[in-house]
């Protein structure tokens, strides 16, 4: 954090609401009542069991809940404070530990407007200002919070307003069509069913829930309706038991699932701004708004997880600088897409790439070597577990192994028929193409990707391989990328192709490194 900061000349410009931008500004008023009434509604769940089971309420502890919460948000209101200039955004914050977070004007990549539900309730939104380092915490300055209508022009200047400076990913020419990309159909509902964001929810439902039961002393016999369902468990085999158990952990988890899918992107909508930005909005308790410079998107990756592809479903990321990894999209990627019907993902990936061809075109596969390694590694990996499973049910005494020896011996045997099969469906999806200025790169299986990268957004490139590798002719090659994941690796391609793909998108870089008679040399 640079001292001469605080030094900074006045702009002269003057604000909507009349105050000069160059000034030290607080945040919104109205977040002091934010916490207060988040601590009351987490009140609210204890004080209904009490009541319910006849005991006297923690008046005192819950008064001293909302005091101290009072407390806080006063103490963050007053220690905080920001200041907007023609060349940087300044952050006070701190009590007791003063800092200065700056962030030059030139340096923002994404401007993220969010408000949950209170929020809403006090027209506030938090303000998340990325720079260009993707994936890093600290790299991020959070206004939290500020009037809505101030919030909403606080990014539009901060994206509309921002100097040309050095870009971390090569500007390109923006498309000319404005207007409404995609937006949300109830019958996406569908693909949140089977996305993964149900399972945790279900196990943290759980854990709360037997916590519960725990400390109000309230065993499975006092529940009616749960313990009705545990003595007929009890009569079942174990092995059709734990198939039950499994079915109704699954079904619960789906339709969690789907209830927050429904919650998250009911009101989904991707929109192409006339200011050259990309736009999405979603949420229904907690709307999050991400907005993104177009010109500095790297590339699209498309991604169907095995349960989505079974279904004919996908989601489409942006690989672009200053979302936070696992906050929008996954890892170094914002969501331009939620699961939805792959030819739907397709048609946004074609829409924000700029080159609709790139995202079918066909791909080179890696060839029968690659084949190989693939099946030999999956074959071997699934013997070793059937080794195992069957040596320790032969040797092992106890209760579990007693009770189930030959289901587990028989559940293992579908392991190396399943793995065949992934490997197989690996190598399919493995490939690359070059096409018209575009990187294109397939691979996975239980999670299949395509990747769409802008040629002119690789920084360098990466050949690494194993002892294996080595003795098949392959190597794994890697496009490094200041934005995304910073890092997209094409497994198992055979060293003269990798040579020549890398050398095709960035002659430059590889011709001091070239042996002479190679297929890349040029004399």
């Amino acid at each position: 954090m640079s001292p001469s900061a605080l030094s900074e000349p006045r702009t002269g410009r003057q604000a909507d609401d009349g105050q000069d931008p160059g000034d030290w500004r607080r945040l919104s008023p109205r977040m002091l009542l934010v916490h207060p009434l988040r601590e009351a509604v987490r009140l609210l769940p204890p004080l209904a069991v009490v009541v319910l089971l006849g005991r006297n309420p923690p008046q005192l502890w819950g008064l001293i809940g909302l005091v101290a919460a009072v407390g806080v948000g006063a103490a963050r209101w007053l220690a905080t404070s920001y200041r907007l200039t023609d060349d940087q955004v300044l952050l006070r914050r701190g009590l007791l530990r003063r800092e200065l977070l700056t962030v030059p004007r030139d340096r923002v990549r994404s401007v993220d407007a969010v408000s949950g539900p209170y929020q809403r309730i006090l027209g506030l939104r938090r303000l998340v200002v990325g720079t260009g380092r993707s994936g890093r915490h600290g790299d991020e300055l959070v206004l939290d919070a500020l009037d809505a209508t101030v919030a909403e022009r606080l990014r539009d200047e901060l994206l509309r307003r921002a100097p040309a400076g050095p870009s971390a990913v090569p500007a390109r020419r923006l498309p000319a069509r404005n207007g409404v990309i995609a937006a949300f159909r109830p019958g996406w509902i569908r693909f949140g069913a089977v996305t993964l964001m149900g399972p945790a929810g279900a196990g943290v439902l759980l854990m709360s829930f037997t916590t519960f039961l725990n400390e109000e002393k309230l065993g499975p016999d006092r529940i009616p309706g749960l313990s009705a369902l545990g003595r007929r468990l009890g009569d079942l085999p174990a092995g059709l038991s734990a198939a039950v158990i499994v079915t109704l952990a699954l079904l619960a988890a789906s339709a969690l699932s789907a209830v927050r899918y429904a919650f998250s992107f009911r009101n989904f909508r991707l929109t192409r701004a006339a200011d050259g930005t990309l736009r999405t909005r979603h949420g229904l308790t907690t709307v999050r708004s991400v907005t993104l410079e177009e010109r500095r998107i790297g590339g699209v990756e498309i991604s169907e997880t095995l349960p989505l592809r079974l279904l004919g479903g996908a989601r489409c990321t942006a690989v672009t600088t200053g979302p936070r990894a696992g906050r929008t999209g996954g890892p170094g990627g914002a969501l331009l897409l939620p699961p939805a019907p792959l030819a739907e993902a397709r048609r946004v990936a074609a829409a924000v790439s700029g080159v609709p061809s790139a995202v079918d075109c066909p791909l080179t596969a890696h060839g029968p070597r690659a084949a190989r390694r693939l099946l030999r590694r999956a074959r071997a990996g699934a013997a070793a577990v059937v080794i195992l499973v069957w040596t320790a049910t032969a040797w092992t005494d106890g209760p579990w192994w007693t009770e189930l020896p030959h289901g587990s011996r028989a559940a293992v045997l579908l392991l190396p028929p399943a793995a065949e099969l992934l490997a197989r469906d690996r190598y399919r999806n493995l490939g690359h193409a070059r096409h018209a200025g575009r990187l294109v790169i397939g691979r996975g299986s239980l999670v299949r990707r395509r990747q769409v990268l802008r040629e002119d957004a690789v920084t360098g490139w990466i050949f690494h391989a194993s002892f294996f590798q080595r003795r098949a002719g392959l190597t794994t090659l890697t496009a490094a990328t200041a934005a995304g994941r910073q890092y997209y690796n094409l497994p198992d391609v055979p060293v003269e192709a990798a040579v020549a793909l890398a050398d095709a998108a960035g002659p430059e870089w590889l011709e001091p490194f070239l042996v002479p008679g190679s297929p890349a040399y040029r004399p």
